[in-house]
Formats: C-alpha cells, sequence, structure tokens
C-alpha cells in the first residue's frame, strides 16, 4: 500500500542531464586556465599571437586581471588585490622583457624567469672561417660594445604607442634575453597567421552552427532545435552573438596591452669578412632570489640564424590612453561573457558542445605555437 502511493518521476531525456550540465560548466570552464594563459601571454609579441588568444578563449579571468595588473588604474588594481604589487612581479609573470629586475637563468633543465640581479655575462666574439686567418677574430664583445661597432644592424620598426622600439636607452641596462636567442627561431609568421585564421574561423563557425540551430534547422536537419523540448527564446541566439563578439574583442584588447607592454627589437648580426660572430651566454653559480644555480657555458648553435632579439619593458605605455584601454577592455569582456553564457543557455545544447570544442582545438594550437 505504501509503494502504490510513492510518486514516480519518468526519466528525462538525455538533452536534460547534458543540456543542464554541459550549459552550465562548459562556458565557466573558459574562465580557469591561469597558468596557460599567462605563459602564452608573456611570451607574444605580435598581433597575430592577440589574435590566437581571443578566438576560443581559455583563460579569462587571468587575461583581465593582467591587463589590469599591468595598465589598469588604482581603483581596479584594489579590486583585484594588487595595489602595491611591485613592478618586477608583473614583468617576471606577464611579459617577455628582462631588466634589472628580472633576469633569465638555466636550471640544468631549461630557463628560468626569475626576480633578482642577473649573474649573466653575455658574448659577442670572432671565430675564422675555414682557411682564414684574420687577427682581429679573438676580439670578444659585450652587448653594448658590439652595438656601437655596428655588428647588430637594427631591423626597420614600427612605432608602438609613440615609444620607438630602437630606442637604445630602453635596452641599456637590460638583462640578456637568453630564452629568446638560444633556443633557437620562434614559429614563423606564416604558422603563426595560419592559426590566427583557423580561431577565426572556428569562433565564427560556431556563431553561424548556433544562428542555423535557430532559424534554418527545419530545412537543414528537417525539425527545429528545441530547449527542453520548447522553441527555443528569442534571445537566445542574439545574446550568444553579441556576447562572443564582445568577449572575443575584450579578450584581444586584454592580450594586446600586456603585449605592447614590452618594447621589442630584432637585430641583424653583421659579420665581417671572413669570420663568424658567435653568441654565448657565462652564467655565474650562486644563490639568486633565494634560489641556488649552478655555473654555465650557454653557447647558441650556428644552425639559428643570424638574429638577435631583445625586449625591454615599454615605459611609454602607461597612460591615460592605456588605463582607458584598459577599464574598456575589462567591462566588455564581463559584459560580453555574461552575455554568452546567458545566450548558450537559452540554446540547444549541441551549441555548446560546438564551443567547448572550438575552445578545445585553440587550446591545443595555442600550446602547439609555444612548442
Amino acid at each position: 500500500v505504501f509503494a502504490a502511493h510513492i510518486p514516480f518521476v519518468s526519466a528525462g531525456s538525455g538533452e536534460d542531464f547534458s543540456n543542464n550540465l554541459l550549459s552550465d560548466l562548459a562556458p565557466l570552464l573558459a574562465l580557469f586556465g591561469d597558468q596557460f594563459a599567462k605563459q602564452f601571454m608573456s611570451q607574444s609579441m605580435s598581433s597575430t599571437e592577440d589574435i590566437i588568444f581571443a578566438c576560443a578563449p581559455l583563460g579569462i579571468l587571468t587575461a583581465i586581471v593582467g591587463a589590469i595588473r599591468v595598465g589598469g588604474p588604482t581603483s581596479f588594481k584594489a579590486i583585484i588585490g594588487r595595489t602595491t604589487e611591485p613592478k618586477g612581479m608583473v614583468e617576471m609573470e606577464l611579459l617577455s622583457s628582462t631588466s634589472t629586475d628580472v633576469c633569465e637563468l638555466w636550471d640544468g633543465e631549461g630557463f628560468v624567469r626569475i626576480m633578482g640581479a642577473s649573474p649573466v655575462i653575455e658574448l659577442f666574439y670572432f671565430e675564422p672561417r675555414d682557411g682564414v686567418d684574420d687577427r682581429t677574430s679573438d676580439k670578444i664583445f659585450g652587448f653594448e660594445m658590439a652595438r656601437n661597432k655596428d655588428l647588430l644592424q637594427p631591423k626597420p620598426a614600427s612605432q608602438l604607442w609613440g615609444a620607438p622600439a630602437n630606442d637604445r636607452e630602453a635596452f641599456r641596462n637590460t638583462a640578456p634575453n637568453i630564452a629568446l636567442n638560444a633556443c633557437g627561431p620562434r614559429v614563423s609568421k606564416l604558422e603563426l597567421r595560419a592559426v590566427a585564421l583557423i580561431g577565426v574561423l572556428l569562433q565564427l563557425g560556431v556563431i553561424v552552427y548556433a544562428g542555423l540551430s535557430v532559424y534554418w534547422s527545419t530545412a537543414l536537419w528537417g525539425g527545429k532545435f528545441t530547449k527542453d523540448g520548447r522553441p527555443v527564446q528569442v534571445y537566445a541566439f542574439p545574446l550568444m552573438a553579441i556576447g562572443t563578439v564582445a568577449l572575443v574583442f575584450g579578450m584581444f584588447i586584454c592580450a594586446h596591452v600586456v603585449e605592447r607592454s614590452s618594447t621589442e627589437i630584432t637585430w641583424n648580426i653583421d659579420e665581417p669578412i671572413g669570420t663568424r660572430v658567435k653568441i654565448a651566454w657565462l652564467q655565474k653559480g650562486g644563490v639568486v632570489n633565494d634560489q641556488q644555480f649552478n655555473s654555465y657555458f650557454i653557447q647558441r648553435s650556428d644552425q639559428i640564424p643570424g638574429i638577435f632579439v631583445r625586449t625591454a619593458r615599454n615605459s611609454h605605455v602607461f597612460g591615460l590612453f592605456c588605463t582607458t584601454l584598459t577599464i574598456a577592455a575589462t567591462l566588455v569582456s564581463l559584459c560580453g561573457f555574461v552575455s554568452q553564457f546567458v545566450g548558450l543557455r537559452g540554446l540547444h545544447w549541441t551549441v555548446t558542445i560546438a564551443q567547448l570544442a572550438a575552445t578545445a582545438i585553440m587550446t591545443a594550437l595555442r600550446a602547439t605555437v609555444r612548442r
């Protein structure tokens, strides 16, 4: 008799469970990925890489916080608890530059960025080519002397927010950028542009699929895509589309603020006739920032093209324009994420799966360009 009065509830379709779980969880996953986002942004040196980061983004909160740490107003820094943060900490975690506060060292397994004065000496020296006995080939130069001797010829550079990229003073007291020069050439521009194009097409593809699932599902798939058995609400697709575009744009600006906070310059190495210019780094063993490092002699391979890269913190970037850009990027990103989230909640669950798949693909591609 008791069992007869127990109410029975019929099991919902797989869509109910998948929609409730994935529609809520999948968009929130994009908020995380702290270390991955920091690593990618800290090595970005072009707007193309900013586009790669922005499309189907991962680490949204990290990008917003990073932009505020680099160029945000004091009120925004107070909100995230970074008002008294030293500049060296920001540079070490988010920028590609080195300075008197941040250096790069070899720990026996790889290059690490650490706060502290650099115990590394950067050397340029001549090595005679086969069959050539040049009496001047035993000279050794430091970075400044190599520039004064015109061994390093700067490539044409654009203006970075009003600051010339070949500003000699900006690079005078910076620590050596060992990782950028000792590990071989970076990913080619063609490969970066291909990945950026894939990212744009993937993100646009998700928006197009969302629109087709709402307005053309009957014509294309023989039936309407529903939400919990009911037609999709009219607000869902516009919110999702506008929110996605706003989020991507906001992420691009956040990444751009961080990327433009470092000034990069590339030099062509001008080798005298009969000699080869070699580059090496002599690391002195000792304790830096409470960490023990051994002594190493690091020499660049002859297979690496004859270019030399140095980055420095861009002191010209901090101003009203950068602050305004950071505020706008923060607000646009947050509003875009909320709009996208609400829109995805109102759409068919397969749209959320499509956005999650795009994020996974772009995460793999970002890892590939940072190999």
